[in-house]
């Protein structure tokens, strides 16, 4: 049901006992930090599922800190960002490791990975303290600069591993600008804590400066056009102009060629071997238009379920846009009003 997507906006406890109450799609639609919940028996006892793969520093290599009386393991045992981007192919090649931390007042956050697939920023980063975070007194939040240039805010997911240690997914859209593929990139990161009730923001900054480069997954990344044109009942109508695939995940592009109500849009769908397509975390979207995550829903054998790439033996993927209306007041958020014909995207 989409009022599970309200639940973005918020942190929830939910008791493990609980958590057959909610059907695949309600879990598909909450944040990664919330769907963490659901899978954790699946992390367990399914030696097939995608979280099981974790990659591993050699203990040799493992640095421990200290945080008043709390110690802090390296964050990469919490795994790397083919791990939380669950695609199949390793990343090594295309991310830069950046492994840098910033303590203050008893929170350490961690930098872990980071990689730049055209204009987007995808950003891994671990927040540990030592003391108990409160998630309905403060948040963290990041502020990404590109070259200099602030982006366009940001979406993504916070996980929840315990009551000491938070892991950050976060994807930075640069809009405006296109990154040239073969420079080397200047990246900054702030981090500030922000009181959930809007007193005064804490005055420390974490920050973090370093660069990347985007050429090696430019290079590897696949273009499909689309082109298909979709009229709404208002007149809105959308242009879904192309695909990309590489390492880091596929995203589906659409266009406003005219525009007359406020939308939200996903794509759902299938591929040829018969695996469900979803709409992943990390959509964008402005006046102009945006893109869409695409992902696989992939049942194992045992019957556990999880999220993953697009599978690399699918040679077509059959979608469906769907159209959401954004209510005026804030609130439950509606059934789609619009469903387009379906349309085929030759992968091979």
């Amino acid at each position: 049901m989409n009022k599970y997507e309200l639940y973005n906006e918020m942190t929830v406890e939910i008791e493990e006992d609980d958590i057959y109450d909610f059907n695949d799609i309600d879990k598909m639609k909450m944040k990664k930090g919330i769907n963490t919940m659901f899978n954790k028996k699946n992390r367990t006892q399914s030696h097939t599922s995608m979280k099981n793969h974790k990659k591993m520093i050699a203990a040799s290599v493992i640095c421990i800190a200290s945080i008043g009386a709390t110690p802090v393991a390296a964050s990469y045992l919490f795994g790397d960002l083919s791990t939380e981007l669950n695609v199949s192919r390793d990343l090594a090649n295309y991310s830069t490791v950046v492994g840098q931390s910033v303590v203050y007042d008893g929170t350490s956050i961690t930098i872990d990975e980071v990689i730049l697939d055209n204009n987007t920023l995808t950003v891994l980063s671990t927040l540990q303290s030592s003391k108990t975070f409160d998630d309905s007194i403060e948040h963290f939040s990041a502020t990404a600069y590109i070259n200099g240039v602030q982006c366009n805010g940001g979406s993504g997911s916070t996980q929840i591993l315990d009551d000491y240690t938070r892991r950050n997914l976060f994807h930075y859209n640069m809009a405006d600008s296109t990154i040239d593929p073969d420079s080397i990139v200047d990246i900054k990161i702030e981090y500030q804590k922000y009181p959930v009730n809007g007193a005064v923001v804490d005055s420390n900054v974490w920050e973090f400066e370093f660069t990347t480069d985007a050429h090696s997954l430019a290079k590897d990344t696949k273009f499909y056009d689309i082109n298909e044109q979709f009229v709404l009942d208002d007149g809105t109508t959308i242009e879904v102009s192309h695909l990309t695939h590489n390492a880091a995940g596929t995203k589906i592009y659409f266009d406003y060629i005219s525009k007359r109500g406020s939308y939200t849009f996903d794509f759902v769908g299938y591929d040829n071997l018969g695996n469900e397509i979803w709409p992943g975390v990390g959509a964008y979207s402005i006046y102009d238009g945006g893109y869409s995550n695409l992902q696989t829903k992939i049942t194992n054998p045992d019957g556990s379920i999880y999220f993953g790439g697009i599978d690399e033996n699918a040679t077509s993927i059959t979608l469906q846009l769907t159209a959401t209306e954004i209510p005026e007041e804030s609130g439950r958020l509606p059934e789609p009003c619009f469903y387009s014909n379906e349309f085929i995207i030759e992968l091979r």
